[in-house]
């Protein structure tokens, strides 16, 4: 028997050599779903370094008050409808609260009981950078009379190897003020005065702190707002000025004590502590202007020392800001004219600066200027301390209102103004400060002043 192998000869065509038929949509869902777990896996990666998801921490004390609050009182005015915090551990008054917005006293206030603020605990930017001035962050604090450290909430002010003296209320750092950005500014604000919130009188009417310098003028009142309208020449007395004021009279009232002040004080709602109030002079308006074609507006306040001003030229488009009688800088502008612009007039760390609509417009360095009042403005001293003037054409105003910034006060006693006291902080150390100058305890008050690098270990966010 022979076997006889026969050659067999397989051709593939080149079709037959490809890979066998992939569904395309079956690999997109495979790579949306890697790319959803890896997603998941990041987030909750990021969430393991949020302390207060899952566990509710809360502010515990006034020290950061009124911006970060710990259980306090809604206060609600019966007379003008503003509405204010207070700290809930000081209780009621017995006579009452006064509203820090009219003045009025409230024997029977109407008030709800609020809880602490919740906040979260941030701590991943702070494994890959240093904590940054005017950040809140939580940090492990001395307490008095005891070994332990405790939790606590402050506001970063100096950093490793700057000297940091607090004088008259301001923070300076190596001999200048250190620059606050506009986001910044809004955290720690105080209204001195709302507008929006009016007191009306037995009769009905409308009583309000902004009036007309003048009987005839062409400056009236309307809801949560003013209405300017130049008077025809055949009722405007002769002697009718081409520019008219509408003049803020600011009340120096402290629960229902006059003050002798032609300032704002830095009175704080919150604290029911009685103490010597001091002068702020970093102050801001706060309007929604809604400017007609062919009309000038002027926004001024006075900072104790000077009118500061910012004028409109309706007929060269462009913003002036004065200081006194000095022209401290020019700058163009277009209005939008058909809607209302919301506009932010306001003195900050030396400087001058005009905001609209939350955008940085002009801003200007008054440090080291004398200043010079012209004799047609307004006397501060009878508690003239703002005005709106407008010439030209339409305007309306909404919304008004005047702000102070925060003011530090010096570490002893609590009550009196800042003397001149320097920190000088190492390499690892940092200065912190809490936003209720009058009752926080902190780099003010604790042996040595600053807290060491590993001491702070989260930057606090809201939970919205």
């Amino acid at each position: 028997m022979s076997l006889v192998h026969e050659e067999v000869t397989i051709n593939l065509q080149p079709e037959q050599l490809s890979a066998p038929d992939v569904d395309p949509q079956f690999v997109g869902r495979r790579v949306i779903l890697a790319a959803l777990v890896l997603c998941v896996l990041v987030a909750l990666a990021r969430l393991a370094f949020i302390d207060g998801w899952h566990r509710r921490i809360s502010i515990d004390g006034p020290s950061m008050a009124p911006h970060w609050k710990n259980e306090h009182l809604s206060v609600r005015c019966q007379d003008c409808k503003h509405v204010w915090a207070s700290d809930a551990s000081a209780g009621i008054p017995p006579a009452g609260f006064w509203c820090p917005n009219c003045g009025i006293l409230q024997p029977q206030p109407e008030y709800a009981t609020n809880p602490a603020d919740r906040v979260l605990v941030d701590c991943w930017p702070l494994l890959w950078s240093e904590p940054l001035r005017w950040e809140v962050v939580a940090l492990m604090a001395p307490t008095a009379g005891q070994p332990q450290m405790q939790a606590s909430v402050k506001r970063v002010i100096g950093l490793p190897g700057e000297a940091v003296t607090i004088d008259n209320g301001d923070i300076w750092v190596d001999g200048k003020r250190p620059a606050r950005r506009l986001a910044q500014w809004r955290q720690t604000t105080v209204v001195v005065h709302d507008d929006t919130c009016r007191v009306k009188n037995k009769a009905g009417q409308v009583e309000t702190r902004w009036q007309a310098d003048r009987a005839a003028s062409g400056w009236q009142v309307v809801e949560n707002g003013y209405r300017f309208e130049s008077l025809d020449s055949a009722t405007a007395p002769a002697d009718s000025p081409a520019v008219e004021r509408l003049v803020y009279h600011h009340e120096r009232l402290h629960r229902g004590t006059h003050i002798d002040r032609t300032a704002p004080l830095d009175d704080d709602p919150y604290n029911q502590s009685p103490r010597e109030l001091n002068p702020v002079s970093d102050l801001a308006l706060s309007v929604w202007a809604h400017v007609a074609t062919g009309a000038n507006l002027e926004l001024s306040f006075h900072d104790g020392q000077a009118w500061c001003t910012a004028a409109w030229n309706a007929e060269n488009h462009e913003w002036t800001l004065f200081y006194g009688d000095e022209v401290l800088t020019t700058r163009p502008y277009s209005w939008h004219m058909r809607i209302p612009v919301h506009t932010e007039w306001l003195r900050l760390d030396g400087q001058l600066q005009l905001v609209i609509n939350g955008r940085l417009v002009a801003r200007h360095s008054i440090d080291g200027i004398e200043p010079s009042d012209s004799e047609e403005a307004p006397d501060p001293s009878e508690g003239n301390i703002a005005y709106i003037s407008a010439a030209g054409g339409v305007v309306e105003l909404d919304d008004l209102r005047i702000l102070r910034d925060i003011y530090y006060l010096s570490p002893l006693p609590a009550s009196a103004p800042s003397a001149d006291r320097t920190w000088f902080l190492g390499a690892d150390e940092y200065l912190v400060l809490g936003d209720n100058p009058p009752v926080s305890v902190d780099s003010r008050h604790w042996p040595g002043g600053s807290v060491l690098r590993d001491q702070i270990w989260g930057v606090i966010r809201r939970p919205e």
